[in-house]
């Protein structure tokens, strides 16, 4: 089942912030930056955004091993 926020991570089983999501969608904020950056909820700066990819199939594991293997290459 999708809901509007789909994209959003909370702590499993918190009442409050569901209440602020729930809020959120009747005020027509659909999208997790938006809700974010209303709360007030600092954003983090990634220097590489990729450490945050979704890995779904063994195709994306594949990859992301991969961009892991050549970073981590690359600091020794």
């Amino acid at each position: 089942m999708s809901t509007p926020l789909h994209g959003l991570v909370l702590a499993g089983g918190e009442p409050e912030p569901r209440q602020m999501i729930l809020v959120a969608v009747d005020a027509g904020r659909h999208y997790p930056r938006e809700f974010i950056v209303a709360t007030g909820v600092p954003l983090l700066d990634l220097p590489e955004s990729s450490v945050l990819d979704n890995v779904n199939t063994p195709w994306e594991f594949a990859a992301a091993a991969a961009r892991l293997a050549a970073v981590q290459g690359g600091r020794r």
